[in-house]
C-alpha cells in the first residue's frame, strides 16, 4: 500500500497540469450530476405540489362505506389519515342559465376533508357548523346570480331520481329527456360563509 501511495504521488507531481485538469474535470462532473439530480427532485416536488393544490391531498376514494368499513379504515396501520364526505342531497336550481347544470349538489365533510380536498377560498371562511355553507364559483356562473358571504339560502334538499325511480348520483350527468326529479325533499336553511 505504501509503495502504491508513493508511486501515485510521484506521478501527480511529475504531471501537474494533467493532474489539475483531471481534478477540475472530476469537480465539474460531480457538480453537474448534483445539479441535474437537484433539478429532477425540484421538478418532482413542484408536480406533487401542483397536484395537491389542483386535485386535493389524498390518494384513494371509497364510495358507500359502511360504519364497519370506516372503522376498519380508520384503524388500518398503512392509512395515515382519512376524511369523510357525505351526500346530503340535491336541490333544484331553477334560476340556472346553464341547461346542463340544474341542481345544487349539497354535501357535508369532516374538517380534515375541507383541508385535503383542494378547496381554494375566494372569500370568507370554511364552514364550522352544519348550517353553514361554502358555495362553489360554478354555482355563481351557472345560476346567473351573485351569491355573497352572509347570504341566507333555503334549499329543498332531496334525492335525485330518473323516470324509472333509479337514484342518480354525480356520475350521472343531467339529461332533460330522462324526466329527472328530486324526491323526498326537506327544506334546509344555510348561511353562506365562504366562496
Amino acid at each position: 500500500m505504501n509503495v502504491l501511495r508513493r508511486l501515485t504521488l510521484a506521478n501527480l507531481r511529475q504531471n501537474r497540469k494533467r493532474s489539475i485538469v483531471t481534478i477540475i474535470g472530476i469537480m465539474l462532473s460531480t457538480a453537474l450530476i448534483v445539479a441535474v439530480a437537484g433539478m429532477a427532485a425540484s421538478g418532482r416536488e413542484s408536480l406533487v405540489r401542483f397536484a395537491k393544490q389542483d386535485s386535493g391531498d389524498y390518494h384513494l376514494t371509497y364510495f358507500d362505506v359502511t360504519a364497519e368499513d370506516l372503522d376498519y379504515l380508520e384503524n388500518h396501520a398503512e392509512i395515515s389519515r382519512i376524511f369523510v364526505t357525505k351526500l346530503l342531497g340535491y336541490a333544484e336550481m331553477p334560476e340556472s342559465v346553464n341547461p346542463d347544470k340544474r341542481y345544487y349538489y349539497v354535501c357535508a365533510m369532516t374538517p380534515e376533508g375541507m383541508n385535503s380536498i383542494g378547496l381554494h377560498l375566494l372569500d370568507g371562511r370554511l364552514p364550522e357548523t352544519d348550517r353553514e355553507l361554502l358555495v362553489s364559483r360554478h354555482i355563481i356562473s351557472n345560476a346567473g346570480h351573485m351569491v355573497k358571504v352572509g347570504d341566507i339560502i333555503t334549499l329543498d334538499v332531496g334525492v335525485r331520481k330518473n323516470a324509472e325511480g333509479q337514484v342518480l348520483t354525480q356520475f350521472n350527468g343531467y339529461d332533460a329527456e330522462q324526466g329527472e326529479r328530486i324526491e323526498d325533499t326537506e327544506p334546509m336553511t344555510y348561511t353562506v360563509v365562504g366562496l
